[in-house]
């Protein structure tokens, strides 16, 4: 049956009936709105030993204690965990730090999404590049702490990247994507730049040119465009619904696309 593989709740307890169902070993897919969601609630969560999927919308309740629990969910290679007000830049060092004993779930995440955790900063960028060098999928959206340090050490480091939302981030610019696709992320497919005031449209049209199979949202979250006709170049945006369906369509085909901020 479905749900034996693939759970949805907004609340709480039923993340705590989860530890004693009789689906709780077949449970791959794990779907939380998180409201009410303590650090006893999640606890009850690592029961899920095949989770390879976990998702949590609004983690506002939830602290370093939780992030200590994730870390035992060794077949992750989805994990959304939204609205992280309380995680410290210390847990999630903790989180993402990498055992020479145990490879935890490092050896298996490929699609991540921290967004709107204001304790994500360079140095926890540093630490997840390190560990997490597979990712296909990273959403780091409204984490205002990472600066153009942390930036290139994304845009270096994660050489299997296929989509990337930086939504949100002022204190980064466009300088670290000189050389992409040349030397880094030659698997871009998707870069969201939204409400990054400090992305020149040039330098993103520049890109658009060098890889014209990538999609930029950019600050307006219009779709930069580029046209080549004989030795014309010209360059444009699209917002229409028909447009953006016709990107969602294309880029919901892989996966990761799921990590990402809700298009308009």
């Amino acid at each position: 049956m479905r749900f034996q593989h693939q759970f949805y709740s907004r609340f709480f307890s039923s993340a705590t009936y989860l530890s004693t169902s009789s689906f709780v070993n077949t449970l791959t897919r794990l779907y939380l709105d998180g409201e009410g969601l303590n650090d006893f609630g999640f606890h009850a969560l690592i029961a899920c030993k095949n989770l390879n999927l976990l998702s949590i919308s609004f983690c506002e309740d939830l602290t370093d204690i939780s992030l200590s629990y994730v870390k035992m969910l060794t077949n992750l290679e989805h994990l959304h965990l939204r609205k992280g007000k309380e995680f410290t830049s210390e847990g999630l060092l903790e989180l993402f730090e990498l055992s020479n004993e145990d490879m935890g779930f490092f050896g298996k995440l490929r699609f991540l999404n921290l967004s709107e955790c204001p304790s994500v900063n360079d140095n926890v960028v540093n630490r997840i590049t390190k560990s997490c060098s597979k990712l296909q999928s990273l959403n780091l959206a409204w984490d205002w702490s990472i600066t153009d340090v942390g930036f290139t050490l994304i845009i270096e480091r994660l050489k299997e990247l296929r989509f990337l939302d930086v939504t949100g981030m002022n204190s980064i610019t466009s300088s670290a994507l000189l050389y992409v696709p040349d030397l880094y992320l030659p698997n871009l497919r998707f870069l969201c730049v939204v409400q990054c005031p400090q992305f020149d449209e040039t330098s993103l049209q520049m890109l658009q040119l060098r890889k014209k199979d990538l999609i930029i949202a950019n600050y307006h979250c219009y779709y930069n465009t580029v046209t080549i006709s004989g030795d014309e170049v010209s360059f444009g945006e699209r917002c229409d619904s028909r447009y953006t369906c016709a990107v969602i369509d294309l880029l919901q085909q892989y996966q990761g696309f799921c990590c990402m901020s809700t298009l308009r």
